[in-house]
């Protein structure tokens, strides 16, 4: 069972940016939409959302941003 649906990617020369679905582990039923933009130099995090709860009330990175950019960037960030 896959815990992570891509929405879209896009590439530019300094930038991803990408969108999709992660299956929460508690609760297989419910998935959260994440946004990430990561810059491909450093291959770092930009800006990043998730419609968790523990993001939306604490601002932290959640392990739904994590598993995103696991998926996105598993074949490298490099230009």
């Amino acid at each position: 069972m896959r815990s992570v649906v891509l929405k879209y990617v896009r590439r530019t020369p300094r930038v991803i940016v990408a969108e999709g679905f992660v299956r929460s582990e508690s609760d297989p039923r419910r998935w959260y939409n994440v946004f990430v933009e990561i810059d491909r130099r450093t291959c770092t995090v930009l800006h990043a959302r998730c419609t968790c709860d523990d993001f939306y009330y604490r601002k932290r990175l959640c392990k739904h941003i994590y598993a995103l950019y696991r998926e996105v960037t598993k074949y490298g960030c490099a230009p």
